[in-house]
């Protein structure tokens, strides 16, 4: 993964993922508050750790490396897509400085000499097809810092636990839950806290759904599966 250059991409083309099999090996794919109605729906939402915060996160699978929403032929096979996966091979990552950054996946397979869309014009400046996926980075950034800041305050009201039985993976604490002042209650929802707290706690009766699917390794729900169909001209969260 390498941050977007106006240098080191200058004459390099992208193309359209055909599938998803880039997320097959993917257990959790973070989460912004604005997915939160959306995602609750389609699978369980949990915490991870990075860098010593709190990232808002899908849960995609019970064992490592386990994508039980990817199909063999990398079909998606719930309702909703994270947006975090629908820019591949465009990614955000953090800098040692802490900002958010537009990288490459120089190894999808999709960047390449010739062919497809452009990144860059003659002028060095983005293509207008380039500049929408930086748009859409840039408006995940803004949100994933609110989210980030919604994380921060569930974790220093105590509202962050274990989550027994799933090492590596964090709940809101159901005991705390009831023990919440008011103030720290107006404190969560001026902040986003709120959002983020009760849709955790929904998204866990879609825990059945993932198990289910850990056990049948069933096949896809035909009726219910979104197919693959990105308009570039229309990429929003």
């Amino acid at each position: 993964m390498q941050p977007l250059s106006t240098t080191k991409h200058a004459g390099k083309y992208f193309h359209q993922p055909k599938n998803y099999q880039h997320a097959k090996n993917r257990t959790t794919v973070p989460l912004v508050i604005s997915e939160l109605p959306r995602a609750v729906p389609a699978f369980p939402v949990c915490f991870t750790i990075s860098r010593n915060k709190y990232i808002l996160s899908a849960l995609m699978g019970l064992k490592p490396e386990q994508n039980l929403f990817v199909t063999q032929e990398g079909k998606w096979r719930t309702s909703y897509i994270p947006a975090y996966l629908r820019g591949h091979p465009f990614y955000l990552a953090e800098s040692q400085e802490g900002k958010q950054v537009v990288c490459v996946d120089e190894n999808s397979g999709l960047i390449t000499d010739v062919g497809a869309e452009p990144m860059f014009g003659e002028d060095g400046k983005p293509t207008p097809k380039m500049q929408q996926i930086i748009d859409f980075m840039e408006k995940i950034a803004r949100e994933r810092a609110v989210t980030d800041r919604a994380c921060a305050v569930l974790n220093e009201l105590g509202m962050i636990e274990p989550w027994e039985g799933y090492g590596g993976l964090y709940r809101v604490s159901e005991a705390k839950l009831k023990d919440l002042s008011g103030e720290a209650f107006v404190q969560l929802r001026d902040t986003g806290g709120l959002k983020v707290m009760y849709g955790q706690l929904y998204s866990l009766t879609q825990m059945a759904r993932l198990k289910k699917l850990a056990e049948e390794q069933a096949e896809p729900d035909l009726e219910n599966m979104e197919e693959l169909e990105i308009d570039w001209d229309k990429i929003k969260i």
